[in-house]
């Protein structure tokens, strides 16, 4: 969805209109959850943060039409409200990253990449699956939600720097299992937006 558009739905929001809520739902409800799944580990707690997420824009929603990035607002919200379940149900306990399921999305072969073979794309796909977990996670985060560095630095609370070191880990890992020379910094970042492209 265009900047433009998102501001206008937030502006809709902001006015109480409930339609541009159900419309901000429809676009991120989905995204929220895989990404409150990595922290909760509970479906039913999950959907309880989700529509927490939802309840909140709604109850400040005079406010909303403000947020400079709601792509950003709206993972940091459920990251926290993700950590405020796991705190207030005693019954279940925070897994750090390293203990979490990260589901990552495979390469698949479009017209345009007839490069690639079919061979290269599995040792692709491999390679990403056996990432560090919080590599996987910033991957995760830029490649398929197409966050920016500090967007994803923000949502994980870590800094710029820690998101670099992981992108660099995982470009190094990927490029290693494909058998690419990346020796120089000019490689690597070629190789990382192939990655983050593709």
């Amino acid at each position: 969805m265009e900047k433009i558009n998102k501001d206008i739905l937030l502006s809709r929001i902001a006015k109480s209109d409930q339609l541009a809520l159900n419309e901000l739902i429809d676009l991120y409800g989905v995204r929220l959850k895989e990404f409150s799944m990595t922290i909760v580990k509970d479906g039913s707690l999950v959907d309880e943060v989700v529509m927490d997420v939802f309840l909140k824009i709604w109850e400040k929603r005079v406010d909303i039409a403000s947020v400079k990035n709601i792509e950003t607002y709206l993972f940091v919200l459920t990251r926290n409200l993700s950590l405020n379940v796991i705190r207030d149900n005693k019954k279940h306990f925070f897994e750090t990253i390293e203990e979490s399921e990260i589901v990552i999305a495979k390469y698949e072969h479009t017209a345009e990449d007839g490069i690639i073979s079919s061979e290269m794309l599995d040792e692709l796909n491999k390679a990403t699956e056996e990432l560090p977990k919080q590599c996987k996670l910033v991957f995760k985060l830029i490649r398929e939600e197409k966050l920016s560095r500090e967007q994803a630095a923000e949502v994980l609370d870590i800094s710029i720097k820690t998101i670099d070191r992981h992108l660099g880990i995982a470009v190094s890992r990927i490029a290693e299992a494909l058998n690419i020379d990346i020796t120089t910094r000019n490689q690597k970042g070629k190789m990382l937006n192939i990655l983050l492209t593709l």
